[in-house]
């Protein structure tokens, strides 16, 4: 092993990072892909009959396996990135989770598709169809039909495994000889930014593999969908809708355990590539749908206490007999809502099906986008992860550079907050701002600037009416008074509880006035 090798560079990065914090981890990771970019060409190019691979070096290098496993193991809860399922034996898997009959999603799709391939043509136009997680490319074929028929075509497929997309388009050849392909073995982020200014197309994501994305990664895909996109450019996407648990949830444990066996090749890829010697009999495959969230959850459970060693990062890690690491999730959609998410990036609805299974939709980027409606004009809210009622941020900040303008009287809050309801603020699992202190907190922006402008906070009045909450002083005190008696006496425990208040109000009593207290002492001394 060379010094200046990416192997060496990695493991002087894992030694120093022992004796730093895990919030240097992300930077740990830059560094070290930073060093192995540098080390070689970015890309290489693979040959085949008819067709052209671009293969992403910095995605497929172990070096950057191992880096995505230390990080998913550092993480809390524990997960490991879904993109590392798809090498060569874990696409072939996949293609078998499609042909059981448990799994519907395929079947759903492909009658969708035959049905309207020709109508998603004349709507679209002309120009390269762009397939995103393209694996072996069978249902892309409805499409390329159609395409094909009208004139002359140019299919891109994308996807992680080199393998998978050099067997399609082998494949694809036979049926289709004038068809042009161009194949990007790579994430999408990397690949979609080599399609930028490439003239008309049409990117396509099919299977519902937008589920797979995590909510944060769900609002950051589609913007970046948004800038890749030219004006007249489309984007064609199939969604699972929300149905009865029990028929989502059986498609993701199937009688012949072949998505059990998916879950656990991810660990037998460890085995192989990082010589981790996890047992593959140790791993258990855990999929329930979360009704509140919407979305199937699918873990990697600890039959037994694992030791899971990385040597080329030397880092090890214990997991506990019991334990879950997330391997994957599928989210599952209402069409009006992920409509008005993806229209607030930008994109306009052009076309889409009825069909109360599975949805297929298709948006056009107007002509006009690029001079209004553009990603980088939207507002603040739309590129937050969290839900509209939440989007507090950009108000509290105008709230905060209106004051002492004379048309403050006339302020008006951007939501009401006693309708958020306890169970969203409890998802952010912190602490929030204590009624009076807005500056100097330690909790993160969203959070803070959501409660911040809870309440009649934005209520205007004269500054020497109310606090800086925007509440009467005197209430303000009451119940400042009485949360540090609270945490006096029970703690940190009691924090929830105070911090319910923050958002839907003080309890019956809890923020009385001066004056009443003042009654009810002289009662009590009488």
């Amino acid at each position: 092993m060379t010094t200046g090798s990416p192997k060496a560079l990695a493991v002087t990065h894992a030694q120093s990072y022992k004796r730093e914090s895990r919030e240097d981890l992300r930077d740990w990771t830059l560094n070290v892909l930073r060093e192995e970019k540098n080390s070689s060409r970015e890309w290489r190019t693979v040959e085949g009959p008819g067709f052209t691979i671009a293969v992403d070096k910095q995605h497929q290098s172990p070096t950057a396996f191992a880096l995505s496993i230390v990080r998913g193991l550092d993480s809390r809860p524990r997960r490991l990135d879904p993109s590392y399922l798809y090498d060569e034996v874990g696409s072939k898997l996949f293609e078998r989770i499609t042909e059981q009959p448990e799994y519907y999603l395929t079947r759903a799709e492909d009658r969708l598709l035959v049905r309207h391939s020709a109508e998603i043509r004349r709507v679209a136009g002309a120009g390269t169809l762009v397939e995103l997680g393209s694996g072996a490319s069978l249902k892309t074929q409805r499409l390329l039909d159609a395409w094909t028929r009208a004139g002359k075509a140019t299919y891109v497929p994308v996807d992680v495994d080199e393998n998978a997309i050099a067997e399609a388009c082998t494949s694809l050849r036979a049926r289709y000889p004038d068809l042009t392909m161009r194949g990007v073995a790579s994430t999408y982020e990397r690949a979609l930014a080599t399609l930028k200014g490439t003239g008309a197309k049409t990117i396509a994501f099919l299977g519902s593999s937008l589920g797979n994305l995590s909510s944060r990664e769900y609002q950051s895909f589609c913007e970046l969908i948004a800038t890749t996109l030219s004006p007249g450019d489309h984007f064609l996407v199939g969604l699972d809708l929300v149905k009865r648990p029990e028929v989502i949830e059986a498609a993701y444990n199937d009688a012949a355990g072949i998505t059990a066996a998916f879950t656990r090749n991810l660990f037998a890829r460890m085995n192989r590539e990082l010589n981790t010697s996890i047992p593959e009999t140790a791993i258990h495959h855990v999929a329930y749908y979360d009704v509140e969230r919407e979305r199937i959850e699918i873990f990697a459970e600890a039959l037994e206490e694992l030791t899971i060693s990385v040597p080329s990062l030397e880092r090890e890690f214990r997991i506990a007999r019991g334990e879950r690491i997330l391997t994957e999730v599928s989210h599952k959609f209402r069409p009006e809502t992920f409509i008005a998410t993806v229209e607030e990036f930008g994109l306009e609805e052009c076309w889409r099906t009825d069909d109360e299974e599975f949805g297929i939709f298709l948006f056009r980027k107007p002509k006009n986008a690029m001079l209004a409606g553009s990603p980088s004009s939207r507002s603040e809210s739309a590129r937050s992860p969290l839900p509209p009622s939440l989007h507090a941020r950009t108000h509290t900040r105008n709230h905060r550079a209106s004051r002492g303008r004379s048309d403050r009287a006339t302020a008006q809050p951007s939501h009401e907050p006693h309708r958020l309801g306890f169970g969203a603020h409890r998802a952010f699992r912190g602490r929030v701002a204590r009624p009076g202190r807005e500056e100097n907190v330690r909790e993160p922006r969203a959070l803070r600037s959501s409660c911040n402008a809870s309440g009649r906070a934005i209520e205007a009045r004269s500054p020497d009416s109310r606090s800086r909450t925007g509440e009467p002083r005197e209430h303000a005190k009451a119940r400042s008074r009485q949360s540090s008696c609270i945490r006096d006496r029970f703690g940190e425990v009691e924090d929830a509880r105070i911090d319910r208040w923050q958002l839907l109000g003080p309890p019956r009593g809890a923020a009385r006035s001066a004056a009443s207290r003042d009654d009810s002492a002289s009662h009590r001394t009488s």
